[in-house]
């Protein structure tokens, strides 16, 4: 029987990404999403930013929100992982 292969580290740290924050974890481009995505020890948080009619930034992946498909997720902060 052939001895196992070595297992051999990357020669650079792998860039683990949350495509929204997790796509299907929890309401995606939420800061329950990003919180969730950092929980679980992504390097690269993915997000778009889209800018309003009056000029304000928005964290949204469509261009146009639908007021019915939009959901109050809780907020996360560090101290809720402590």
């Amino acid at each position: 029987m052939a001895a196992a292969s070595p297992v051999v580290p990357p020669a650079r740290p792998i860039d683990l990404q949350a495509h929204r924050g997790g796509m299907e974890l929890s309401v995606e481009s939420s800061l329950l999403s990003f919180g969730t995505a950092l929980d679980l020890g992504v390097s690269t948080l993915e997000l778009d930013v889209q800018i309003t009619a009056d000029g304000h930034a928005m964290v949204s992946h469509d261009r146009k929100v639908n007021g019915d498909v939009c959901t109050d997720t809780p907020c996360w902060t560090w101290a809720s992982t402590a």
